[in-house]
């Protein structure tokens, strides 16, 4: 006979999915910062996480690890009003003694019901649901619908997370046929989102998992080049906008849907700082930053910007070593997507990598 598996977890990891799983499912019905049924949930989590702070033994390195990265994190906040980073780093100081695999299965079934559970109710009434009218498709001005989301890219983003969920949960019993449903989701998604960018994004996350799926095992060249993926994004973002011209800059401008023209206009000295300034006064409907990486160098300044670049880059080289390939693939897929959005470092709290960042900072 065989014998059962017994699972043991422990009231720490099971303290840190009621902190995960409050805040993944918030945002997953769409509710955002500001609200008070979401200043609710940040007091319940805040407090899950504080139990299992005090029911876990640490060692003076990791309080002092704990320390550096809620001080860090926690100036960003008080410079920049701005909880995006706060938040990422609960998520990462939380990691201790959590499994990654068991956290992924508890995201994937709150996502999977706050996801479609928002969607498919907001069919029954979407003259009630937000929605944009743009030029696409060369249909002229047509409807776009967010389905109960803020914006209709946002929409495209939760359904790339739920992808991205999935996929890490299939592990190695990924096939084809999962490739092929996660597509016609991902279609259907996009009749109503009418996002380009959302639509590209997800064809790299589905390309690279065939790819992974054909490719047991990388070389060191298709390593190498996988670890420029993120210096690159950094670069179009930050250091493109201001040294391309003429024809070369209109190209990338209009692919990256005029992100490089607004990342030119914020670029200048009165918007730079070394540690932040307030988004809010320097931002309007019309001037905005949907571009990650931009979005984290002026809200939260150079300084935490330049730890958070290097904390990537180290993080995909030790994934990449151990050969964790879907951590990798979900943490550029999520880099790529910071070109064209701002969920990255904001409180989307969509940024799935931090977890990685999370685990290694206690190994």
């Amino acid at each position: 006979m065989e014998k059962s598996r017994r699972i043991t977890v422990s009231i720490g990891e099971i303290l840190y999915w009621l902190f995960f799983g409050a805040l993944l499912f918030a945002k997953g019905i769409g509710l955002y910062d500001g609200q008070t049924v979401f200043k609710l949930v940040l007091v319940f989590a805040g407090l899950c996480l504080l139990l299992k702070f005090s029911v876990e033994a640490y060692t003076i390195t990791e309080i002092l690890k704990i320390i550096a990265v809620m001080g860090l994190t926690g100036l960003t906040y008080v410079v920049s009003g701005e909880k995006g980073m706060l938040l990422y780093g609960l998520m990462m100081v939380g990691m201790k003694y959590v499994d990654t695999k068991r956290l992924f299965t508890v995201g994937t079934i709150l996502w999977t019901l706050a996801f479609w559970g928002l969607t498919i109710s907001s069919l029954f009434h979407m003259e009630d649901t937000i929605y944009k009218v743009h030029t696409k498709l060369g249909l002229g001005h047509i409807f776009r619908w967010g389905l109960g989301y803020s914006h209709p890219n946002v929409l495209h983003v939760s359904y790339i997370v739920l992808a991205m969920f999935i996929i890490y949960i299939l592990g190695e019993r990924f096939r084809i046929k999962h490739a092929v449903y996660l597509f016609i989701g991902n279609c259907i998604v996009f009749l109503y989102s009418v996002s380009y960018t959302g639509f590209l994004v997800f064809m790299c996350l589905l390309v690279g998992r065939i790819y992974l799926f054909i490719r047991k095992k990388l070389n060191k060249a298709e390593k190498i080049i996988l670890q420029l993926v993120f210096p690159l994004c950094v670069t179009v973002s930050l250091i493109f906008p201001l040294i391309a011209t003429g024809k070369v800059f209109d190209i990338v401008n209009k692919i990256l849907n005029t992100r490089l023209a607004l990342a030119k206009y914020y670029l200048v000295p009165e918007f730079i700082s070394l540690f932040g300034t307030r988004v809010s006064e320097i931002t309007t409907s019309t001037l905005t930053m949907d571009n990650a990486y931009l979005f984290a160098f002026i809200t939260y300044g150079i300084v935490p910007f330049a730890i958070l670049c290097l904390a990537t880059v180290w993080m995909i080289y030790r994934l990449l070593k151990e050969d964790k390939y879907l951590e990798v693939l979900i943490t550029l897929i999520i880099a790529i997507g910071g070109l064209t959005e701002p969920f990255l470092y904001n409180t989307s709290f969509k940024n799935l990598s931090f977890l990685f960042l999370g685990a290694m900072l206690f190994e």
